[in-house]
């Protein structure tokens, strides 16, 4: 089965997303989470989400070269 959800350490094992980063674009609003007790989580879905919504690589327009 896979995850349904991560926790905030466990993100870079599956994306290159460092653990000061994730909590600053939580801090930004741009990647959703929620606290278990003082356990901050990440819904797999939200991650996946929040990857979509990222800008392309390219020239800065949003296009892809």
């Amino acid at each position: 089965m896979d995850k349904l959800a991560y926790a905030v350490d466990e993100i870079n094992d599956v994306v290159p997303l460092g653990r000061t980063k994730a909590f600053a674009e939580i801090a930004a609003g741009k990647l959703v989470a929620h606290k278990i007790g003082r356990r901050t989580i990440v819904m797999a879905s939200d991650l996946a989400d929040y990857l979509a919504a990222l800008p392309t690589a390219g020239d800065g327009d949003g296009k892809t070269p």
